[in-house]
């Protein structure tokens, strides 16, 4: 994987820290596209989204009715995040 575009990291940057934890599902959706993966638990109370981006991963978690109760983004790219301030932004 090559290196990004500056102005194109500083984007999906930007794009994650404009999401949080008690957001719904649509506007996770709505900032990251389609999921490539979404599956509800066993017991029907949560369900799991993942929305694959060039350099990272979003994976959350959201309750009945929609609204995200947690979130994670897993870097792809060994230099994503690095002196972005995402690292203490995210939560």
């Amino acid at each position: 994987m090559g290196s990004a575009n500056p102005r194109l990291r500083d984007q999906e940057y930007e794009k994650l820290r404009s999401l949080h934890a008690g957001y719904t599902r649509a506007k996770f959706e709505s900032v990251l596209g389609e999921p490539v993966f979404d599956r509800e638990a066993r017991n029907g109370k949560y369900r799991e989204q993942t929305f694959r981006r060039r350099e990272h991963w979003v994976q959350t978690i959201s309750n009945r009715a929609g609204t995200v109760v947690l979130y994670a983004v897993t870097a792809r790219a060994m230099n994503f995040g690095q002196s972005s301030g995402l690292s203490s932004g995210l939560y």
